[in-house]
């Protein structure tokens, strides 16, 4: 594995949590961002709700089924996406491609949906 960076910083009654990995090298390689967002309780699905509805208008949303109380993963020009929610827990990961001007893998979504289940699993502990 690459390199790693965390992050976790208080933002009012919301703490962010972020952690970013370099995997592989290039041509081929990504990087992987998971974000957290925890507040208060339903503020997971309130962030999911809003932003479900501008990623529905600009890109092309897929269902998860079975990960978090709702989930969907897209694919555009930054790389794949997977957005999920559980209660006051909203979850982000992103695989984008090191190279510049890459075309991101959309077969990244399966993988990426087992380290989300992981991650929620975790931070709900």
């Amino acid at each position: 594995m690459g390199q790693q960076q965390h992050q976790s910083r208080p933002v009012g009654a919301t703490t962010n949590l972020t952690c970013t990995a370099t995997l592989g090298q290039l041509p081929r390689g990504v990087v992987v961002t998971v974000a957290a967002a925890i507040g208060a309780p339903e503020a997971g699905r309130v962030m999911y709700e809003g932003l479900r509805r501008v990623h529905d208008e600009a890109e092309s949303v897929r269902d998860i089924s079975s990960l978090g109380a709702g989930a969907y993963a897209y694919t555009d020009a930054a790389g794949s996406h997977i957005v999920t929610y559980d209660a006051n827990l909203y979850l982000t990961l992103t695989a984008a491609p090191l190279r510049l001007n890459a075309t991101p893998d959309p077969a990244l979504v399966e993988p990426m949906s087992r380290v989300a289940a992981s991650a929620l699993s975790a931070l709900r502990a």
